[in-house]
Parts: C-alpha cells; structure tokens; sequence
C-alpha cells in the first residue's frame, strides 16, 4: 500500500515497494492517473516529481536533482545544529548563539 508510514520513518524497502507500486499505477491507468496519488503522498520531493511527470515536464530529472541537493544541504545543517547543541550540552553550556556557527561545515 502506499504510503502507510511517515515519510520520516521509511526504510529503502518502503521507497522501493512505493516505487514499484506507482509504476503499475502508471502501467495500468496512465500517467495522468497518477495525478490523484501525488495529492496524497507526503513526501515534497516524490509529489514533485509525480507532478513534473503528470505535467509533462521535460527536465524532470534535472529539476528533481537540484531538489534533492538542496533537501540533502538543508537536513545537514540541520544535524549539524544538533550535533553542536548536545556537545555545548555535554560541556556545561546552555543556550548560546555560536551554536549556528557550529552548524557549518567543517
């Protein structure tokens, strides 16, 4: 079934079975069927790429992997903030506005 699981909370074998799934959508109704499923899909970057393919987009992919860069850049920053918070933690430290600069990249 599609989508069952958060986004967040998905292994390779969900996106690959969700993958799977799409193409016989596609297979058996036609792209434009997949128009229904991409309302639903709570994931940005395969609802996007669902709708560049409904609509006929001809840099799918291109578009697509720009997206993904920028998610990948945007979640690193993310998981640097926080690995610098719990290190300011762990050394005794409470709140501090250098932690953003602990957020770039080393």
């Amino acid at each position: 079934m599609l989508q069952k699981t958060p986004f967040s909370e998905r292994g390779l074998d969900d996106e690959t079975e969700t993958i799977v799934h799409l193409a016989i959508l596609a297979q058996k109704g036609g792209i434009p069927f997949l128009k229904d499923v991409a309302g639903v899909i709570d994931d940005d970057l395969l609802s996007s790429g669902l709708n560049l393919l409904i609509t006929g987009a001809d840099q799918a992919g291109g578009v697509l992997e720009v997206r993904m860069r920028v998610l990948l850049h945007q979640f690193g920053i993310k998981y640097r903030l926080l690995l610098g918070g719990m290190m300011a933690i762990q050394s005794g430290q409470v709140y501090s506005p250098h932690w953003a600069e602990m957020a770039k990249p080393w």
